[in-house]
């Protein structure tokens, strides 16, 4: 657990308790200790069985571990792609602390440049930025601007709202961009 940065308190008891089972019959039988509970447990407990048990176990928690990292490995690289793809298309992808350092640009330019928002069901809003906080979490709002309201993006074009402002939470937010107007 501790190579795979996972601590031991994210876990609940059954889990602690089925993960431990499954990794434990595991090293027995990749080392080829017999799980026999008739037989004697001098046999199957003895100083060689166990300490070929415990190196295998130790193996066999590398090997997850190398599986893991590679897993890390080729999405962090899958990521990278979406994102260029992202710039290329004139989208940007703001994930974590990278969401504020955007949104404090748009803040920025809130006069000069519309911010377009695709929310988690993929429709696009875009309109003037007239909100933006960080705490307890991220909230957005495109607001209306000399005269013109927030649009949607409907049937390849942009369509005025009925609302004079669009609020959008850090959790139902897929990607924000900016756009000239």
């Amino acid at each position: 657990m501790r190579l795979h940065d996972v601590h031991a308190d994210k876990l609940g008891a059954v889990e602690k308790v089925v993960l431990s089972f499954a990794l434990s019959v595991a090293s027995f039988f990749i080392a080829g200790v017999p799980l026999d509970p008739l037989a004697p447990s001098k046999s199957v407990l003895s100083f060689t069985n166990l300490t070929i048990v415990f190196l295998v176990a130790i193996g066999l928690g590398l090997v997850i571990a190398i599986f893991y990292y590679a897993w890390i490995y080729v999405e962090f690289h899958i990521i990278g792609v979406a994102d260029w793809i992202r710039v290329k298309l004139g989208l940007t992808l703001s994930p974590g602390t990278t969401l504020n350092d955007a949104l404090d640009v748009f803040w920025d330019y809130r006069d000069k440049s519309y911010v377009v928002v695709m929310d988690k069901d993929g429709q696009k809003y875009r309109g003037f930025l007239g909100m933006v906080s960080f705490e307890p979490t991220i909230q957005l709002a495109l607001s209306r601007h000399n005269n013109k309201n927030p649009e949607k993006f409907e049937k390849d074009e942009w369509n005025s709202v009925d609302e004079w402002i669009l609020v959008f939470a850090e959790d139902n937010i897929r990607w924000i961009g900016a756009a000239a107007i």
